[in-house]
């Protein structure tokens, strides 16, 4: 099984570029550069960073911007909101900086108020987890790359480790995903989005190989 390089300290809040590098990696076929990767994630985090025009989420990768890239690689990305009043709070602010594009997501299909049915899921899937200090909720959210196994289970990919690992619970809502980490599946907890449908992929190739924290 690959393993990518893993969100390190000094990646800051960068989960959001890692998983969506994970996932062009896995449809591509890519060989392990840690240096390259290193600085391609760097470059993707730039790209889709809320920044200063999201008060409290600044440092947090913008759904909107990695579902840009998404459709403009042939994925079909879907927004699944959930209940969980971080994510509201963060999509509030954000509907209130871009209605027209939040309403033409409606219009295109890509925003579904429900949580992500993961047994109906796509082959990959891009979801927001909410961390635990002391075993506790807090705000900061984390994203990672869920992946069916040949016999579609589902396996996820964090950045915080750079390999597909089954998850610590089976993924229903409020699961524990590792120990730090609850997938939020629905309400109260939320999730993010599913690839509903993944882009062609090339000839099979070997791989050698957000806080969002």
């Amino acid at each position: 099984m690959c393993k990518y390089i893993t969100q390190g300290k000094a990646d800051g809040n960068s989960c959001g570029a890692f998983t969506l590098a994970y996932y062009e990696w896995e449809i591509s076929g890519h060989a392990k550069a840690e240096a390259a990767d290193r600085a391609y994630i760097s470059a993707l985090y730039n790209d889709i960073v809320f920044g200063c025009a999201m008060p409290g989420f600044e440092s947090y990768s913008n759904p909107m911007l990695m579902m840009r890239r998404l459709a403009k690689q042939g994925a079909k990305p879907v927004f699944h909101l959930g209940e969980n009043p971080l994510i509201r709070q963060m999509f509030g602010v954000l509907s209130a900086a871009a209605k027209q594009e939040v309403a033409q997501m409606k219009m295109l299909g890509m925003l579904c108020e429900a949580a992500l049915d993961v047994e109906q899921a796509a082959e990959y899937a891009i979801l927001v987890c909410q961390m635990l200090e002391n075993g506790a909720p807090v705000n900061k959210l984390h994203y990672v790359l869920m992946k069916k196994s040949c016999d579609r289970e589902p396996l996820i990919l964090n950045p915080w480790h750079g390999e597909a690992l089954p998850p610590a619970q089976p993924l229903i809502p409020g699961a524990s995903v590792e120990p730090s980490l609850v997938w939020t599946g629905t309400p109260p907890w939320p999730t993010l989005w599913s690839l509903a449908a993944s882009p062609v992929r090339a000839q099979p190739t070997t791989q050698a190989h957000s806080k969002t924290e």
